[in-house]
């Protein structure tokens, strides 16, 4: 689309100039866009109108200059023609020699000056205006002496030419080939006679060479034909290349890979840069197009890449220095079971945290990894005297289970005797710091319940108690924080269906009250909800007693 575009411009510059010099450029860039529109298949109807519009605005336009153009050429012809008849006349001037030179050298001038003429009469003028010349030069028998100085100078100057000419085949620059020949032809042409024996041998050598030079021409064309279908064929390779290395990052996202591949891109172009000319076809432009446009892809996805990365490594760092500083505050710990998990957990966390791959991740390791080294290495210094302590405080579980468990409802124990035994208990555990085994702790629990039911407490009292006991036993829960979070939503939802129930027996109440003999569903209706009342002046209770214990 950028070179339609810039066809389209060439052609509103070119419509806007309407000089016979751009007629070739008038005829070329028709021609472009006439195979544009036959081409491009994604043009709106807009951009079509537009391109036929300048299509035929061009035809018109060169029409007009071929017709001036060929006008001025029949013109030129016949301006040439009148210049030879006054060459021809000349040597009727044979008697003033000064005035005949002078004549034959503005009439040289004036051909020079005159334009093109048809093409189908460029030869054959040209021979007339050279025979015309010859026969000035051959036929004056006053031009004789000069005549031989500008022979042998234009001898010269032909032979000098035919060296030159001769040279070019050494040379393999196109360029410079093809410029050269158009400036010795040029010259060729424009040289005098030369003497009319030598003339025969010096046209055939100029001919000679100068079929040399274009036949070096094709050779040199076909070499940089093959060459540059090879340079096509490495890009090609080089463009392959790239595309693996770019679609194998789309899955990564470690800067390293894309640093590695970025240098392998950056060595393509250099490659690329090194292979040289292949090509001014569309098709070695696209396949630059393309390796441009991936490049072009990959550095607008590193640098998308990059940002995203630098956010989520600063991240990671940030989450990685929170997990170091919970280890270092954890490392001295005592707690060893409840420590050693959340060392585990906080070693999961860390694995979970995506790395960055650089100098400061690493240190980053070594001071978490110096942490938790240090709290395992501590632990396993006190392993053995907390494995003792703990041996020694089971067994003094043990024992006071064991006292408990001799005691009856004949030992008449109050209240006040069994928090004793509670007590001992709390203390054993504040004092030395370790937990009795689950089941230890349920046989001393299930003790204290079986001692508090011989007590004479009245009901909220017992309620009271046996509910603080319990609370106390959810304390030992492998899971303090679930196993509260679900007491403090059964206690929600037991108050919530009582205070139902017990809307629903007084409504029941009032269907029933209103008769005046004595009505046993009345009776049990009563019975029920005074039940119920009972049972939620508990629940209150132990609602009460559960905020006070959290």
């Amino acid at each position: 689309m950028n070179a339609l575009a810039e066809d389209i411009a060439k052609a509103r510059i070119l419509l806007s100039k309407a000089e016979p010099e751009n007629l070739i450029a008038l005829r070329n860039i028709e021609r472009q866009l006439k195979s544009s529109q036959h081409e491009a298949h994604d043009l709106s109807t807009a951009e079509k109108d537009e391109i036929q519009h300048l299509i035929t605005a061009l035809s018109q336009q060169r029409k007009k200059l071929e017709s001036q153009a060929q006008h001025e050429a029949a013109q030129n012809l016949k301006r040439k023609h009148d210049l030879i008849a006054k060459i021809i006349d000349l040597v009727k001037l044979s008697d003033t020699i000064g005035t005949a030179m002078r004549m034959l050298t503005e009439i040289q001038t004036q051909w020079k000056s005159i334009g093109p003429v048809p093409s189908a009469h460029q030869k054959d003028i040209q021979a007339e205006y050279q025979k015309a010349l010859d026969g000035f030069y051959y036929n004056l028998k006053i031009f004789k002496a000069l005549q031989s100085h500008d022979l042998k100078k234009n001898e010269t100057l032909k032979n000098e030419l035919i060296v030159k000419l001769e040279q070019l085949v050494n040379s393999d620059n196109i360029r410079e080939i093809e410029r050269l020949l158009r400036v010795y032809r040029n010259t060729w042409e424009e040289l005098g006679p030369v003497e009319q024996a030598h003339w025969e041998d010096l046209k055939a050598r100029y001919h000679n060479a100068h079929q040399q030079v274009q036949n070096q021409l094709k050779t040199l064309y076909a070499l940089k034909k093959d060459e540059t279908e090879h340079n096509y064929n490495l890009k090609k390779a080089l463009l392959t290349q790239a595309e693996t290395l770019y679609s194998g990052l789309h899955d990564t996202s470690k800067l390293s890979q894309w640093n590695e591949v970025s240098q392998q891109l950056l060595n393509l172009q250099e490659a690329w840069k090194n292979i040289g000319y292949s090509g001014a076809l569309t098709e070695h432009e696209d396949i630059w197009k393309s390796f441009k446009s991936l490049l072009n892809t990959f550095y607008s996805a590193k640098k998308t890449k990059f940002k995203a990365l630098k956010s989520l490594h600063e991240e990671s760092r940030t989450q990685k220095k929170a997990l170091i500083e919970r280890a270092e505050q954890l490392k001295n710990d005592t707690s060893w079971e409840r420590t050693t998990q959340q060392f585990i957990e906080l070693q999961k966390q860390w694995k979970a945290i995506p790395g960055h791959g650089d100098r400061l991740e690493q240190k980053l390791y070594k001071n978490f990894r110096k942490h938790c080294d240090a709290f395992f290495e501590f632990k396993k210094a006190n392993h053995q005297a907390a494995v003792q302590k703990a041996q020694a405080t089971q067994h003094a579980f043990e024992a006071l289970i064991e006292e408990l468990s001799k005691l009856t409802e004949a030992s008449n124990l109050n209240p006040s005797q069994i928090d004793t035994y509670r007590n001992q208990w709390k203390a054993l555990v504040s004092e030395t710091g370790v937990q009795p085994e689950k089941t230890l702790s349920q046989s001393f629990f299930q003790q204290l319940e079986r001692l508090y039911g011989y007590t004479t407490l009245i009901a909220l009292d017992k309620t009271r108690v046996l509910y603080a006991l319990k609370l106390e036993k959810l304390e030992h829960h492998t899971n303090i924080q679930e196993a509260f979070r679900k007491e403090k939503s059964y206690l929600q939802k037991t108050i919530q269906d009582i205070e139902r129930q017990i809307h629903t027996y007084e409504n029941n109440l009032g269907f029933v009250k209103s008769s005046k003999t004595e009505n046993p569903l009345f009776t049990n209706i009563r019975n029920q909800l005074d039940n119920e009342k009972r049972k939620l002046e508990q629940m209150h209770l132990k609602w009460t007693i559960f905020k006070e214990f959290i």
